[in-house]
């Protein structure tokens, strides 16, 4: 499949909301922690969000590539 700068900026914008996703559950989860909260499987959840940022982030990876190996230039994101 050849990838488009649209294709592109979805997966750009995509990656940002999953950081700031994942940033607001960090300091939920240290908020109710320091309240005396179980936050072990908001903790577990948490792992598994990362971990699908990680993926996200290798797929905007390829995405870039692809654009650039068609010989065209990347847009500003």
């Amino acid at each position: 499949m050849a990838y488009t700068q649209e294709d592109l900026a979805l997966a750009v914008s995509h990656v940002r909301k999953g950081e700031a996703h994942i940033r607001a559950l960090e300091e939920n989860i240290l908020y109710f922690r320091e309240q005396g909260y179980n936050t072990d499987l908001p903790a577990s959840v948490l792992a598994v969000f990362k971990d699908v940022l990680a993926e996200m982030h290798e797929h905007e990876t390829a995405i870039r590539a692809d654009i650039l190996r068609q010989g065209k230039k990347l847009s500003p994101t």
